[in-house]
């Protein structure tokens, strides 16, 4: 089995596999109750988004927001997520964004559908929260 290498193109890896994934699905057509969802997710993510920069050991909070209820696991038709990534800036700095979002699958939705929504906001919101503060 080969090893592969890792390169600082990580990243760009990952948008083609989720883009190529995005090709894969049918795209949901827009309703009154994906335009309730996008809206709830969006809030959410700004509400649970923490920005921290590190800089030689010293931690500043950028953003600080609502920490993860990790009771909402437990709850029947609660799908949620969260993800993270940490970016070099050179010079012994790092930036750490975290997000999160959970939200209440009603009957007959697909929770995999759901769980591919919340994918791509949270990867925007990632991205969206780096080019504030690197540009």
């Amino acid at each position: 089995m080969a090893l592969k290498k890792l390169t600082k193109n990580k990243p760009s890896v990952k948008k083609e596999v989720s883009s190529k994934k995005r090709a894969n699905t049918v795209e949901q057509p827009k309703t009154e109750r994906n335009d309730a969802l996008d809206k709830q997710i969006q809030n959410q993510l700004e509400e649970n988004t923490n920005v921290v920069k590190k800089t030689s050991g010293v931690e500043e909070t950028l953003k600080s927001g609502t920490p993860n209820d990790h009771f909402n696991k437990h709850k029947a038709n609660i799908v949620g997520l969260s993800k993270g990534i940490t970016k070099n800036m050179d010079n012994y700095e790092s930036l750490r964004v975290d997000c999160w979002v959970s939200v209440q699958v009603k009957e007959g939705e697909d929770p995999e559908k759901i769980l591919d929504i919340l994918s791509d906001a949270i990867d925007k919101r990632l991205e969206l929260e780096v080019e504030k503060v690197i540009g």
